[in-house]
């Protein structure tokens, strides 16, 4: 009886959360439309947890403030789990706050590739993939001899396209796994350790791609294409 009463009890919580939850994103849309863009900002960022939908209009919001870059780092974390369509939607809009900004965008198009590779592969988990791999790769490595003497040509490319398509997959798909952030401030300084107390390295500018190493309290160690190893101040990234 105590246990049926503590589920009804947590139930009615998770119902009049969803309340509440709704209730502010209906009000910020509301407050938004109104011009009130101020007022939605701050509504629409007590909501938590934050899906797409949610930092998308948070970049919005900023995008009409004149915040690019910050309407960059919220449209970025959207794309993170929307829909193909929504991808390539946000993906524009990014587009245009980079060129407001003066900023070239490194990979945009390499980024697109990879996050649909990412949604094909997105039902199947990395052992799955692991397993699938192995199996084709031996299958190959056991038939090359027999099918060459036999001059089975098209079902030995075939057999090799799928090994190689499957690789890429698993490649994508465990790049998928490892998380990275985006620099939020004008630049920021890049240390040999984690903390203010060590020799800064280089600097990383706003809007650089930063893929995370290992996190140390606030800091982060991270690797920047043309920086490379480093550690940084977590409140100077934006994770996404």
């Amino acid at each position: 009886m105590k246990k049926i009463i503590i589920m009804c009890m947590a139930l009615c919580s998770l119902y009049i959360s969803a309340g509440t939850i709704q209730e502010k994103f209906l009000q910020a849309n509301v407050a938004y439309q109104e011009g009130n863009v101020q007022q939605a900002l701050a509504l629409y960022s007590a909501i938590e947890p934050k899906g797409p939908a949610i930092n998308y209009n948070i970049g919005n919001c900023y995008f009409r403030l004149g915040d690019y870059a910050q309407a960059v780092l919220f449209w970025t974390r959207a794309q993170k789990n929307a829909s193909w369509r929504d991808f390539s939607k946000l993906n524009g809009e990014i587009d245009r706050a980079y060129s407001l900004l003066a900023i070239s965008r490194e990979n945009s198009f390499v980024s697109q590739i990879a996050q649909f590779i990412t949604r094909i592969c997105s039902p199947c988990s990395l052992l799955a993939l692991q397993i699938l791999f192995l199996i084709c790769w031996f299958a190959v490595c056991w038939y090359l001899p027999l099918l060459y003497r036999r001059k089975k040509y098209s079902v030995l490319s075939l057999l090799l396209v799928i090994v190689v398509s499957l690789g890429l997959l698993l490649y994508v798909k465990h790049r998928s796994y490892i998380s990275y952030a985006l620099v939020s401030k004008n630049s920021i300084s890049v240390y040999a350790g984690p903390g203010h107390d060590y020799a800064p390295l280089t600097e990383a500018k706003m809007l650089d791609s930063v893929r995370i190493v290992e996190q140390r309290n606030e800091w982060y160690k991270v690797y920047i294409r043309r920086c490379g190893y480093g550690w940084v101040d977590g409140t100077e990234i934006f994770v996404i």
